[in-house]
């Protein structure tokens, strides 16, 4: 059977053929299906709800036409050899392998009833398929993770904790190799010792994690696979106890507490001084439309916007971003064309003092609102990122500065607008609106 085929059965990929349709009223298929964890974890729970979405779509529904037979791992590897052995007994059409120890206690099981598998990392280099593009065997599926993950890992790792001498690898001793290959060239390159740590149950991750108890500047790294999965409690726990930073392959762990007390304190740090630094760039920068003036194309106008360092002695580096311009029509905003005015570019500007740009723009719009006699509504947006350093990396805040104007359109009538306004003296190019 093809890899499509495998897939389609399983109300993956693509819609079974007309003639297959017809065969489901006469015909019950059989699908075996081996989860790694237990039918009470939230993992597993969530890729059964997504599997069986799909049934409806397909036309399939448990007892007429398909019947799905659930056999459940709990991490446990002799477990699962015995499920996957009294799966195969019972001769399904196609068997569904979630991780890649489940995988392999299938393959043990059969080389020939076609299996997919899901959540299987490098399958390629674990010897699973002949490649990805032409899997080859009885076996087809979906892969999450490249080899080329491991030494982002541990970059990420490096990042969280800066220290960093030692790296511990926590994964199934049989799966991974080319991953855990591609962490030990990157922890070579920056000096960091690596420790692989093959572990099958919760006696060997406990003995593996507090043999670095007690060893200062130590990080974990985690492995996808059902082993490690089903026992992500113990070591969040034992991470978090022993104060190791740590990274995880899958949501499950961040959803149960992955994060850890010293990531937790790292991230609080990093949330603290972005925190400081936003109110940094509204205190100490103040933003002003100065003017709006008419250009003698007839069409155009062109505003003048003022920046002040408030604390000269402390500079900021701002970088100016098009400025946006909007005009209402009816109850939406149209954005009219702009661009720097004559000496003006967008870039990064050293603040000490004071800083004045110019920006044109055309406001052309055909039904503008007019909320007071003979004015359009118009929006002025300026955007802009703030930094302390010439040289920023995540010290970087946003800032955007809304103006709103009243803005007297191009051939509009003073007299009228004088008289439906009991405005006294001649109307200006534009009236400033507060804040809102």
């Amino acid at each position: 059977m093809r890899r499509r085929e495998f897939i389609t059965l399983l109300g993956g990929a693509a819609a079974w053929p007309l003639a297959a349709q017809a065969q489901q009223k006469s015909r019950l298929r059989r699908i075996g299906v081996l989860m790694g964890l237990s039918s009470e974890d939230k993992e597993d729970q969530l890729r059964v709800k997504a599997f069986e979405s799909a049934w409806p779509e397909l036309g399939w529904i448990e007892g007429r036409n398909i019947h799905v037979d659930y056999r459940w791992g709990f991490g446990d590897i002799a477990l699962m050899r015995t499920q996957a052995s009294e799966l195969v007994a019972a001769a399904p059409e196609v068997l569904l392998a979630d991780g890649t120890s489940v995988l392999a206690a299938l393959r043990e099981a059969t080389q020939s009833i076609p299996i997919v598998f899901i959540a299987v990392s490098d399958p390629e280099g674990a010897g699973i398929v002949a490649n990805l593009a032409r899997p080859g065997g009885n076996m087809t599926g979906f892969a999450n993770f490249e080899p080329a993950m491991g030494g982002k890992w541990l970059q990420t790792l490096k990042e969280i904790a800066p220290h960093l001498v030692r790296v511990g690898v926590i994964r199934n001793p049989a799966a991974l190799t080319r991953i855990r290959q591609s962490i030990e060239t990157e922890a070579a390159s920056m000096g960091i010792e690596t420790v692989d740590c093959g572990v099958r149950n919760a006696d060997e991750i406990n003995a593996a994690i507090g043999a670095f108890a007690g060893q200062p500047n130590t990080g974990l790294i985690v492995l996808p696979d059902p082993i490690v999965l089903a026992h992500r409690g113990l070591i969040i726990e034992l991470a978090a106890k022993q104060r190791h930073p740590a990274v995880y392959p899958l949501r499950a762990f961040a959803i149960d507490g992955g994060i850890g007390i010293y990531q937790a304190r790292a991230l609080q740090q990093q949330r603290r001084a972005r925190l400081l630094l936003e109110h940094e760039a509204l205190t100490s920068l103040y933003v002003e439309l100065k003017r709006i003036v008419q250009e003698p194309d007839g069409k155009s106008y062109r505003m003048t916007i003022a920046m002040q360092n408030i604390d000269p002695a402390a500079p900021l580096y701002v970088m100016l971003n098009a400025v946006g311009v909007y005009v209402q029509s009816g109850m939406n905003w149209q954005q009219v064309p702009s661009s720097p005015g004559a000496g003006t570019s967008w870039g990064v500007v050293k603040l000490v003092d004071a800083y004045s740009y110019d920006v044109s723009f055309t406001p052309e719009v055909a039904n503008w609102a007019e909320l007071i006699p003979g004015y359009m509504h118009v929006r002025i947006q300026s955007d802009m990122l703030i930094s302390r350093s010439a040289q920023p990396g995540n010290d970087i805040a946003e800032r955007r500065t809304p103006f709103y104007v009243y803005l007297k359109p191009f051939g509009a009538n003073d007299a009228d607008i004088k008289a439906r306004s009991k405005m006294s003296g001649t109307p200006p190019v534009f009236i400033p609106m507060p804040p809102h």
